[in-house]
């Protein structure tokens, strides 16, 4: 059940981009490649699949718990929901497979599994920040971000150089996969990785 302040948030999502749309002299919707909704103390958001060319989208700094109006926003390249009240991601983001750079940090997010899940087909994916998410803290984050996510080049913005080795183990059917990785940034830290598949 949605409440009043949550329709007054959808509206107020609405009027802010037609006030941009505006500005810029847009007047289809179908024309709109950018959309910013930063800093508007937000809770909610208008669906935007109308918008089906946006390459831009910049939420950050408001109070979204969730993400629910991108299904359709395949264009999408650059994604900014850094410092909102996220808790969930699921089912959010696994249609937006042209995604290259997408800002998650500082937010709720506590499932490590769950959300690295959603970034599943992000084959262009380079850029992932969730620093300062609880799911950060977990031992394993960086290992299985970066194996799970091949195409990234930026970690929390530290610069990460891959290299697989996938190896079979003699005798059996087991594989062993090492991600072997460098990851830039203060301090110059070596990151190295090894799953069993």
């Amino acid at each position: 059940m949605m409440s009043s302040g949550d329709d007054r948030d959808k509206s107020r999502s609405e009027e802010l981009i037609d006030e941009q749309k505006s500005a810029q002299g847009i007047q289809k919707d179908q024309d709109v490649t950018q959309i910013s909704l930063s800093n508007r103390g937000l809770s909610r958001l208008v669906d935007l699949s109308q918008y089906k060319k946006l390459n831009y989208l910049w939420l950050n700094g408001n109070q979204l718990r969730t993400i629910d109006a991108l299904g359709e926003n395949y264009r999408l390249s650059e994604l900014y929901l850094q410092d909102n009240e996220l808790v969930n991601i699921k089912g959010a983001m696994t249609r937006l497979t042209n995604l290259k750079i997408l800002m998650l940090q500082n937010n709720q997010l506590a499932r490590l599994e769950e959300t690295i899940t959603e970034f599943k087909y992000m084959q262009a994916l380079e850029t992932l920040n969730l620093s300062k998410n609880p799911l950060a803290q977990d031992s394993e984050y960086r290992y299985y971000t970066i194996f799970h996510v091949p195409s990234l080049k930026l970690l929390d913005r530290r610069e990460y150089c891959p290299r697989v080795n996938i190896l079979k183990i003699a005798g059996s059917s087991t594989y062993w996969v090492e991600c072997v990785g460098f990851f830039s940034g203060q301090g110059g830290s070596n990151w190295l990785a090894r799953y069993v598949a």
